[in-house]
C-alpha cells in the first residue's frame, strides 16, 4: 500500500524558499526535486541532531538545509525552515 503525503510550509519556511528560488532559477529546480524525493520516500533523509530529533534534514545544494517533520496522524509532511547550514546549527544550540 503506497502512502500519499500532503505537504505543509511554516510561513517562515515558504518565504525563505520564495525569495532563494527568486534569487536562483536553478536552486528552485533543485528544491523542487528533493520535494518530490520526501513526499516519495520522508524517511529517506537524516534525522537532526538532538534537540531537534523529531525533525529530518535535506541538503539543498552545498549551503542550505530543508528541515520538515512527518506527522503520521494525519498523512502531512511538515516543512519547517530553510536555511543556510551555519544558521540552523547555530539555532539549534540555542534551543
Amino acid at each position: 500500500m503506497v502512502c500519499m503525503y500532503n505537504l505543509q510550509y511554516s510561513s517562515e519556511c515558504a518565504e525563505k524558499v520564495k525569495k532563494a528560488s527568486k534569487e536562483n532559477t536553478g536552486l528552485h529546480k533543485t528544491i523542487e526535486n528533493i520535494l518530490r524525493e520526501i513526499i516519495k520516500d520522508p524517511y529517506k533523509f537524516k534525522q537532526m541532531p538532538a534537540p531537534l530529533q523529531k525533525q529530518r534534514m535535506a541538503h539543498i545544494g552545498s549551503n542550505f538545509i530543508l528541515t520538515y517533520f512527518v506527522d503520521t496522524k494525519t498523512n502531512t509532511i511538515k516543512l519547517v525552515t530553510f536555511e543556510d547550514y551555519e544558521t540552523i546549527f547555530a539555532r539549534k544550540g540555542q534551543e
